[in-house]
């Protein structure tokens, strides 16, 4: 399941919080950017939210994420 990204706020000079639309099934989700090599490092994930904030960030770096949703079993 990929969920869709629906915004990216900046909280302070080293901090965004990326938001998401939910998956209905989902038991929580994974939160992954991309790193300068174009592979995705895992950054946290969070179970039944829909958002998550990155920290430590580069200040005037681009940052690119992917949110994956998975199902307990």
């Amino acid at each position: 399941m990929k969920p869709t990204i629906v915004s990216i706020e900046n909280v302070d000079t080293t901090s965004q919080r990326i938001t998401w639309k939910s998956e209905f099934s989902a038991s929580g989700y994974e939160v992954f950017y991309k790193e300068k090599d174009n592979n995705y490092s895992l950054l946290g994930s969070v179970k039944k939210k829909t958002s998550f904030n990155a920290k430590n960030l580069i200040s005037g770096e681009k940052y690119f994420y992917r949110i994956r949703a998975y199902i307990e079993v």
